[in-house]
């Protein structure tokens, strides 16, 4: 679940940049004085429609192929290197991917608005398979570890690309675009929950599970190839800019005009709850007493829940508009973590009846698309910044709720966290009605 809670974040404010490179044109005012008028984006020639069911076909065998074998590094490295160097080892992997994330994604954002949205989501898919191939081909602790740094920045990237296609698909159709990505999220959920339940009845070594991964990639590499169209026009692109590119493009989402960086503050006080690494699982094995098989159910519980949330959020949004949707989800989040701060049967209840909260940042996002749309910014870059910000939360989050747990512990509270967690959708649920306004 947590894996798959990282790929959605799927998860870009900057200086406004014509999408089209061409002679400025004039518009007249009233009064008779010139001024330039913003160009328009060519649209894009992909079919919404076919675009979106190749997403979800590539992206579902992507996501199933790396959850296959998504429990398997952690145990290997643990058995060669001992429980203290090999959590020193994988902590160090985990930091180091997150790292690269944040370099890499204003970067790869950029560069997607030069090259197209194609060739990112194929580098992405590749890459990935050829590290959990070369881990078939010869098992070892080194490659283990390459594959286990890749396979997040992949996801992440990968993500970034289908955001990007799907955001030139529907340009000014946020209600549509909110739909078509709950939808991609929901394969996404279901092929996840899918590979784990599998990889269990796999046998324990690494050449099996990596060689069925790697098919698994392989087929979606082939559909990407054959079916994903390019949605980004030629006439569209810009020229790639490494130096609008940082490890900080995401506070550009904060400094593009007050609607976007009221979006920007709502996808933070959304996200960051996604990000609680390991605190929640020490949480239900310490405070809640739950075994490993107890916590792998109250897990499949939620992902069942998000599953479901994804699947109808996009019949909701075009009957009630991204806003009420939006206000809808961020309730029954802030019910689910009543229920988590009270007792283990109050989480389950509340999370059952609280479900549409798992699509809560399904609105901000693809208000964010439309706002970066209509001032005229490059989506890929919009996509990698908001990327970026995704990035920095996996880093910060789990260090905050980490010590918020065992500050928490220190005093007898040890429900912080989730008291947190209450003060963010507590502080969305106020920000929202400043969008209705016309912030």
């Amino acid at each position: 679940m947590r894996f798959c809670v990282l790929i959605l974040a799927i998860p870009s404010a900057y200086p406004a940049t014509p999408l089209v490179s061409k002679p400025t044109l004039v518009a007249a005012r009233p009064n008779g004085r010139r001024i330039a008028a913003k160009p328009t984006p060519a649209a894009s020639t992909a079919d919404p429609a076919s675009a979106a069911r190749a997403l979800q076909a590539t992206a579902g065998a992507f996501v199933l192929g790396l959850a296959l074998v998504a429990l398997t590094p952690t145990s290997h490295i643990i058995d060669a290197h001992g429980a203290e160097h090999g959590m020193r080892l994988l902590t160090a992997l985990s930091t180091a991917s997150a790292a690269a994330e944040i370099g890499l994604s204003p970067l790869v954002g950029s560069l997607a608005d030069a090259i197209g949205r194609k060739k990112i989501l194929l580098g992405a898919v590749l890459s990935a398979l050829l590290t959990n191939g070369a881990v078939a081909i010869a098992p070892s602790v080194g490659l283990l570890a390459m594959a286990k740094f890749v396979s997040p920045l992949a996801v992440g990237l990968y993500f970034l690309a289908s955001g990007a296609t799907l955001a030139d698909c529907l340009q000014g159709q946020p209600a549509q675009l909110a739909a078509a990505s709950g939808v991609l999220f929901a394969v996404i959920s279901g092929g996840f929950g899918f590979g784990v339940g599998l990889s269990g009845f796999l046998p324990p070594g690494l050449r099996a599970r990596y060689a069925l991964s790697t098919c698994c990639l392989a087929a979606s590499l082939c559909c990407a190839v054959v079916l994903v169209p390019e949605s980004l026009p030629a006439s569209s692109r810009i020229a790639f800019r490494p130096r609008s590119a940082n490890p900080l493009s995401c506070v550009r989402l904060f400094r593009s005009g007050r609607r976007m960086r009221v979006l920007a503050v709502l996808a933070l006080l959304h996200s960051a709850p996604m990000f609680m690494g390991d605190t929640l699982q020490v949480y239900l094995l310490k405070q809640w007493k739950l075994s490993d098989a107890e916590v792998t159910q109250l897990y499949t519980v939620v992902a069942a829940t998000g599953l479901a949330a994804n699947s109808v959020a996009g019949i909701i949004i075009q009957r009630m508009g991204l806003i009420a949707f939006s206000t809808i989800a961020t309730v029954s989040i802030f019910l689910c973590w009543v229920g988590a701060a009270v007792s283990r049967r109050a989480f389950v209840a509340c999370a059952i009846i609280g479900f549409l909260g798992q699509a809560r940042t399904l609105g901000t996002n693809s208000m964010m698309t439309a706002e970066g749309a209509r001032a005229g910014m490059p989506l890929g870059q919009l996509a990698g910044d908001r990327a970026n910000l995704t990035a920095w939360l996996k880093v910060f989050g789990p260090i905050l709720y980490g010590q918020l747990y065992l500050g928490g512990l220190r005093i007898g509270i040890p429900q912080l966290p989730f008291y947190l967690n209450l003060g963010l959708a507590a502080a969305a649920l106020a920000i929202l009605p400043t969008l209705v306004a016309g912030v």
